[in-house]
């Protein structure tokens, strides 16, 4: 579990950055949906660290094995929040190629889903 405190803690470090840029830097850059979308992803991505956080806790505590949440937590944050940081920043790096990635906005959302769905049966399973 070692490794997934690390994570939380460079991964929260990197939701403030990012909610310190779009607030004071792209601002003044984005148009007003592109900046709310930016801003979801960096909501969504804090909650989730929350639950990763909290699916680290509950496994020792009830002594329950959460690896597979804790993994689709953070691949479906990645995905997720990772696509909406890219596709709502290209006015300011310029990649257009990136609108291709549109589709792991939703895939990230649908991973996120089963990786609450997976705390629930795991929980549901145990004894």
């Amino acid at each position: 579990m070692r490794n997934w405190i690390i994570f939380i803690a460079v991964l929260g470090a990197i939701t403030v950055i990012l909610g310190a840029i779009g607030a004071h830097t792209l601002r003044n850059t984005l148009s007003e949906v592109q900046l709310n979308s930016f801003a979801t992803g960096v909501r969504y991505q804090m909650w989730h660290i929350f639950a990763i956080a909290g699916c680290v806790l509950l496994s020792k505590q009830f002594d329950v094995n959460l690896n597979a949440s804790l993994w689709l937590f953070a691949i479906g944050t990645l995905f997720f929040s990772g696509s909406i940081f890219l596709l709502s920043t290209i006015p300011v790096h310029g990649m257009e190629d990136v609108k291709a990635i549109g589709l792991a906005t939703p895939i990230g959302g649908l991973i996120l889903v089963a990786a609450w769905l997976s705390v629930a049966i795991q929980f549901i399973r145990k004894k």
